[in-house]
């Protein structure tokens, strides 16, 4: 099966496209190259470093929970990249925080 011709290979660069697209804003994660490998085929994509991963990784690393004060920042950066999609007609179909990567703390 060509990977280039499946479904999950046009989502995928469909994704990969829209982020090139956003990358003028600095809340939203990016995309500074995509490789395809025949044998074995893989599609791999080279991405802003995101040190801490996800909020969901954050949140289950402090048992304590995170601080208002943090809590403020996190929201107002979705805030700012949501404002930057919707400008541009883009919408995200599952924000969670699973998918809200973090690059400083």
């Amino acid at each position: 099966n060509n990977l280039k011709e499946t479904v999950a290979f046009k989502t995928m660069m469909q994704e990969i496209n829209v982020l090139r697209e956003c990358s003028s804003c600095p809340q939203i994660v990016q995309v500074f190259g995509v490789e395809v490998s025949v044998c074995p085929t893989r599609l791999m994509v080279v991405m802003e470093l995101c040190d801490h991963g996800s909020v969901s990784d954050l949140l289950r690393k402090l048992q304590s929970g995170l601080a208002e004060a943090d809590i403020r920042v996190i929201i107002g950066e979705i805030l700012l990249a949501l404002r930057y999609l919707h400008d541009g007609k883009k919408i995200h179909r599952d924000l969670k925080a699973g998918n809200i990567l973090v690059t400083k703390t």
